[in-house]
């Protein structure tokens, strides 16, 4: 799969800062910039960002955040909210903005951008795949097993490769495919796979999103290749899964796969090494 870029929205008034912004997304993403939250919200609807930054006293009628931020992360829970401020004005609203769900800081008169911004923008991928994982995994999947799963989601929008993978947890592509195995979890390709259509399920489960803008959020390079996939794995159409609950569905489809993985390894055949569980893991590291 190729890469493709995302957008990414701006909601600050600092010109300087927004320039810091434009170097750090490099070719990863497209940056737009809103002018109101009004046109943020408008903007996110019509093609879901990869990450949004954004001033988060924009608007904002008395002290403290503006309600309108509040209000976006409420409506927008799937979408990594990035806050830049001026940490010896805004120290006191960190808790607030932590509690509205917050995904990351930037402090504009503490750190060098842009390597701040290029240090969150890493920071954030995958975490809309990732909050919607945490809401459905089973309560007795492995922690190895789950970290594994995690990764997958930081790389399979963005990237979408084996290789991405594999950097990602710091090991060969050999050892991450027999890492895969020894999980019980499939092969590294269809394991990514899973990832696009959990990320593309989340979105559809918002009927007011059209299902090309979907697709080209979550890694696909036309709505045609999204039903494609979704054929494939689920015999079903986006319409049907939005009838079903997307989410609901794709994610039952995937952790009964992994269930069925799990009893098929049971007699324990595969021998690979999972991370966290040897030494083994940093000799990979230095040789990856």
């Amino acid at each position: 799969m190729s890469k493709m870029s995302r957008p990414l929205l701006v909601l600050h008034p600092d010109q300087d800062f927004s320039a810091h912004v434009q170097r750090a997304a490099g070719k990863r993403y497209q940056v737009r910039h809103a002018l109101s939250w009004s046109a943020l919200r408008a903007m996110t609807r019509e093609a879901p960002p990869g990450a949004v930054i954004v001033d988060p006293y924009t608007e904002a009628q008395q002290h403290g955040p503006a309600p309108a931020l509040e209000a976006f992360l409420r409506d927008f829970a799937y979408v990594p909210v990035i806050a830049a401020l001026e940490m010896r004005t805004g120290f006191r609203d960190l808790l607030v903005l932590a509690r509205w769900g917050l995904s990351e800081v930037i402090s504009l008169d503490h750190e060098i951008l842009p390597e701040a911004v290029r240090q969150r923008l890493r920071a954030i991928e995958g975490w809309g795949l990732r909050s919607a994982l945490r809401r459905s995994i089973p309560r007795d999947l492995p922690g190895p097993t789950a970290s594994i799963l995690f990764a997958a989601a930081d790389v399979a929008v963005i990237d979408g490769n084996t290789t991405s993978l594999a950097r990602t947890l710091g090991v060969s592509r050999r050892t991450i495919t027999r890492w895969c195995a020894r999980a019980a979890l499939p092969p590294p390709r269809r394991l990514l796979a899973w990832m696009r259509l959990l990320f593309a399920a989340e979105l559809l489960d918002d009927w007011t999103r059209k299902v090309y803008q979907i697709a080209l959020a979550s890694g696909y390079s036309s709505d045609n290749a999204l039903r494609t996939a979704l054929a494939a794995f689920l015999a079903r159409t986006p319409k049907e899964l939005r009838r079903e609950g997307a989410f609901e569905t794709v994610s039952g489809c995937f952790w009964e796969e992994l269930r069925q993985l799990r009893q098929a390894h049971r007699n324990g055949r595969v021998h690979g090494r999972l991370p966290g569980t040897s030494s083994d893991h940093l000799g990979e590291s230095s040789r990856a």
